[in-house]
């Protein structure tokens, strides 16, 4: 609903800056007919009084639109973006006309109008026919065919172009604030499928998906630059009977909860995900497997003694951790294995703690190192 919305609204921007831009163009049409004498050339009157009626008309079709777009309830995206495309339409012939009919190249400016309403309506067909529409007055003013007889421009005494310059600095001016405000709100979307893709809507956290990428980055960079890199795999004790004592709802808003606390108890450097159901998944680049247990037992000493769901039903929850240090001569399923061990080895043995393997340094390879030597 937010998007159709927002289409009615530019759209009924763009109804309120034709009106404008029509009455502009209007009294410019008037000044020419106020210098018409009996010497004017027939076909120069009949051209002016021809643009008059085509831009009257396009008066008309952008007050049906302005009151189409008020019956919000026949209102559709197809719509808004059809009423868009009659009025570009439009415009682009009330300019070419206009354009023709006076001789005055200023006019032309006004082409930028459809341009804009073309972007807004992210239509290349439309901009194709406003670039035609260019092309062909440019030809048509620089015909040798014609004579400058049947220009109006051409025959009066005041040339009403400064009013159109006017009308165009506008316009580039109103077609700069759409650009902008466009790459925004394109800018904003990227963001918002960006988050929509790596987090999980529940918890606040990356998703496992993810997860997945980032531990192959940090363990390729671990190896590169041979730094230190520890995992921690948690859970949350007995989930399932929390979910079943008092139901999934409060068993969702813990996972919040839960995921806040471990969002503002890390360090910026860590990376936490959801693993999977109640399982959560944090990754510590440059940490030793101390360092990293040291502050897994504080963030479960801070998880035992929080209160979750406190202002419903007070539920009191613990983790069972379990650590792994990344080494060298592991891969990536490996030394997420190790951290699955040593989880299932806290929950093996009474829960509510944090259990870490033993890390080895990475082995000689024996067989390489006597070939060496055998060099």
């Amino acid at each position: 609903m937010q998007i159709l919305s927002n289409i009615q609204k530019n759209l009924a921007s763009v109804v309120v800056f034709n009106r404008f831009f029509s009455l502009s163009l209007l009294i410019v049409l008037l000044i020419y007919f106020a210098q018409i004498t009996y010497e004017t050339n027939v076909v120069t009157i009949g051209l002016l009084i021809f643009a008059t009626v085509i831009l009257l008309f396009n008066l008309l079709l952008i007050e049906i639109v302005g009151q189409i777009i008020r019956k919000k309830s026949i209102l559709t995206n197809e719509i808004c973006l059809w009423l868009g495309k009659v009025i570009t339409i439009s415009t682009t012939v009330v300019v070419t006309i206009t354009t023709i009919a006076t001789g005055n190249l200023h006019v032309a400016g006004f082409f930028t109008i459809p341009i804009i309403i073309s972007a807004f309506l992210a239509d290349g067909f439309l901009n194709k026919i406003g670039i035609f529409s260019i092309v062909f007055s440019l030809i048509y003013y620089h015909s040798t065919l014609l004579t400058n007889q049947i220009f109006i421009n051409n025959l009066v005494f005041y040339d009403p172009s400064a009013i159109v310059c006017a009308g165009n600095i506008l316009c580039i001016i109103l077609l700069a604030g759409i650009i902008v405000n466009k790459t925004k709100q394109t800018s904003q979307k990227a963001n918002i499928l960006q988050s929509m893709a790596t987090t999980d809507v529940l918890t606040g956290l990356i998703n496992r998906r993810y997860f997945d990428r980032r531990i192959t980055e940090e363990v390729s960079r671990s190896k590169r630059h041979s730094t230190n890199l520890t995992l921690a795999l948690f859970d949350i004790d007995h989930f399932k009977r929390i979910n079943d004592t008092y139901g999934h709802t409060i068993g969702d808003k813990i996972l919040k909860e839960l995921g806040e606390l471990v969002l503002n108890n890390t360090r910026e450097s860590d990376i936490s995900a959801r693993y999977g159901g109640e399982e959560f998944a944090l990754i510590l680049p440059e940490t030793t497997q101390m360092e990293a247990s040291d502050l897994l037992e504080r963030l479960r000493q801070l998880i035992e003694g929080h209160t979750f769901n406190k202002d419903d039903v007070p539920v009191i929850v613990t983790v069972s951790v379990g650590i792994a240090q990344f080494d060298y001569e592991d891969s990536i399923e490996d030394f997420i294995e190790k951290a699955d061990a040593s989880l299932y080895q806290a929950k093996r043995t009474g829960r509510n703690k944090v259990v870490f393997g033993t890390f080895t340094t990475p082995k000689l390879n024996l067989q390489k190192a006597n070939n060496y030597q055998n060099v």
